[in-house]
């Protein structure tokens, strides 16, 4: 087992948009930072920003996260805790 990884945020998190915003249906959602190498125990914090077809940034969006990884842990609000090794089975 490997005490660090690498976790793409496209392959491990669902991103969820309130439902005030939906008028204004997002075009994108940037996560930032796109890719994370933790060990086990560390925390970042992720960065959602939805955008419209222009790239403008929608006012007042809220994006909320969760993971279906069982080596990390995530909360809505974005914290992400490395709290195992990463399975490379």
């Amino acid at each position: 087992m490997k005490n660090v990884f690498t976790a793409l945020f496209a392959t491990c998190l669902v991103v969820f948009v309130s439902s005030e915003v939906l008028a204004q249906t997002p075009a994108t959602v940037e996560i930032e930072p796109s890719t994370l190498e933790l060990k086990v125990g560390d925390t970042i914090q992720l960065k959602g920003v939805d955008k419209d077809a222009d790239g403008n940034a929608i006012p007042d969006a809220q994006v909320l996260f969760f993971g279906s990884r069982i080596d990390l842990t995530v909360t809505p609000g974005g914290l992400v805790t490395a709290i195992q090794p990463e399975d490379t089975r």
